[in-house]
């Protein structure tokens, strides 16, 4: 059954074609899980976000709160406000650590045709994500650089946006991985208020050869690296 209310996480470098997807989304009850830049740029276009942080913060208030770890005499604002001090939920070392969460992941690869009263994201205090729209550094261009080291390279591996892709595929979430798909899959939802099958399987397949293929670059340099 679809949900009236559902959840995309959003996280991306190419912004292009997000400021007519997300709209488009929010008119018809998505809600949208992202951080930084990303989150950044859907408040800028007008759309309501849930930052990844307060996310997590929330879904370990309700972990204590089942576990019985923590005091809940007190308001829920002021122990939300604690449990996000005491723990780092927001992005870490300077961005390099974003979406990386088991929260996130359960959120991802729940079947949805066990997400409803499901005792395991109730305890989590979370609900599933059912659409992903990702798209990732490139490491060609890294490894194109006339000065190119392994370590400035390496460096620019993306592992949260590859990873959160596969959690998506393997959960049979909406994969959006390249803009050019956004006008197909708005123009589906406009017309059948859902996509296709056809689609959902087209959008998978260029979501796995988009994962197959990113790491391939750095593969290829290390190897002549070592030689």
């Amino acid at each position: 059954m679809q949900r009236k209310s559902r959840l995309a996480l959003v996280s991306v470098t190419n912004k292009a074609g997000l400021d007519a997807l997300a709209p488009f989304l929010a008119k018809r009850g998505w809600r949208f899980l992202a951080s930084g830049g990303t989150a950044e740029h859907l408040r800028k276009v007008g759309v309501e976000v849930i930052d990844m942080a307060d996310w997590l913060t929330n879904s370990f208030v309700r972990q204590a709160r089942f576990a019985q770890i923590a005091d809940f005499s007190r308001p829920r604002n002021l122990l939300a406000a604690q449990v996000s001090e005491a723990l780092p939920f927001g992005q870490l070392f300077g961005g390099r650590v974003k979406t990386l969460s088991r929260e996130k992941s359960a959120a991802l690869l729940v079947p949805l045709a066990q997400a409803e009263k499901n005792a395991d994201l109730e305890r989590m205090g979370i609900e599933p994500i059912e659409m992903v729209v990702l798209n990732y550094y490139t490491l060609l261009a890294a490894t194109q650089e006339p000065d190119a080291t392994v370590e400035a390279v390496v460096e620019k591996m993306d592992i949260g946006g590859p990873g959160a892709t596969l959690e998506a595929i393997k959960g049979n979430r909406i994969v959006l991985c390249n803009p050019a798909d956004y006008e197909q899959l708005m123009a589906e939802m406009n017309e059948a208020g859902d996509i296709s099958d056809e689609l959902r399987a087209q959008l998978r397949l260029k979501a796995i050869e988009l994962v197959a293929g990113y790491y391939r670059p750095l593969a290829e340099f290390l190897a002549k690296q070592a030689n």
